[in-house]
């Protein structure tokens, strides 16, 4: 069978760690090359023991340059330049298939997910994962990665390095597109919380890439193709990449008092990233922590009748996440 091994740059709680982790294990990805961007993190010790598990301690000896070139790196290159030292390592173990994903978020596949990567056909070098984002209803959760929750359905759309590889193909993927907007279109008529970007966070979902594909280098949610190439763009059946951005109050308050903070602004930033670290400070001077929790859920949460309205629209959807044991 296909074997899959994932890359991350992370900085998460111990928490979150153990049961992301042993979700991935349990579900059948391989192996798992994580690459802790603190060097001090407490959960470091706690994977160090499992042979399924590369941890790699990103201190001053780790990066070309010391910490000083560290400090000039952006998180996004920072994370390209993890990923693609996995790569070379994926290579070099035999892996068929790399997937490079964020500690919010979860490869899910409704059934045997090998079985799933056996049947991608063989012409197939980047098989996407279409975005699906978690829909808070309270403000803390113990753990949102287990249960059964709600999430907002993301677009199956073209990029601007995977594009349908035939007339037929782009033909089934305009007649997706127009179904999709227009349904949304619908939705943002009925439903207040469905106005404005439908998806809080990315919508370009993530994918799995060959190990042997013939790509310039690793991205974020697409690897680069050669120059004047694109990628099919071939979504996985059945598979989706589970986005909780900001799945709790205390994750939205620690990630946006951090991003309204930082350093190094990745060049490029999308607008609506800014629009919401505005928002964010905006209501934090105005208002105070009691603005932040309405704030919080108008920029995630819906009400029971919106969901009722956008699942039977196909734009919400009910998935079962099963407990996170350790493997």
């Amino acid at each position: 069978m296909a074997t899959l091994c994932t890359v991350t740059t992370l900085d998460c709680p111990v928490e979150v760690l153990t049961t992301w982790v042993s979700y991935h294990l349990n579900i059948g990805v391989d192996h798992m090359f994580l690459f802790f961007d603190n060097p001090e993190h407490p959960g470091i010790s706690s994977v160090a023991e499992n042979a399924r598990i590369t941890p790699v301690r990103c201190d001053s000896e780790y990066w070309p340059g010391g910490s000083a070139k560290r400090e000039r790196l952006t998180l996004h290159e920072r994370q390209w330049f993890n990923a693609n030292k996995a790569l070379q390592w994926a290579r070099e173990r035999g892996f068929d298939w790399i997937a490079h994903i964020d500690s919010d978020e979860l490869i899910y596949f409704d059934g045997n997910l090998k079985l799933g990567l056996d049947a991608i056909p063989n012409s197939v070098e980047v098989a996407r994962l279409r975005v699906l984002e978690f829909i808070p209803r309270q403000l803390e959760y113990e753990h949102p990665f287990a249960g059964t929750h709600w999430f907002r359905v993301g677009p199956k759309r073209p990029a601007r390095k995977a594009r349908p590889s035939s007339v037929h193909e782009w033909i089934l993927c305009l007649a997706e597109m127009a179904s999709y907007y227009g349904r949304l279109g619908v939705a943002k008529l009925i439903c207040p919380g469905a106005r404005g970007p439908f998806l809080r966070g990315h919508t370009g979902g993530k994918s799995l890439v060959r190990v042997t594909a013939d790509i310039k280098g690793m991205g974020v949610h697409l690897p680069a193709p050669p120059d004047g190439r694109f990628f099919r763009n071939y979504f996985l059946p059945r598979a989706a990449i589970l986005h909780y951005d900001c799945g709790s109050f205390r994750y939205w308050m620690e990630k946006w008092m951090q991003r309204t903070s930082e350093k190094n602004v990745p060049r490029g930033r999308d607008a609506k990233r800014k629009r919401q670290a505005a928002r964010f400070s905006a209501t934090m001077k105005s208002e105070g922590l009691p603005g932040l929790y309405n704030l919080y859920f108008r920029e995630y949460g819906l009400r029971e009748w919106e969901i009722y309205v956008l699942s039977s629209l196909g734009l919400v959807k009910a998935i079962h996440i099963p407990s996170c044991t350790h493997a």
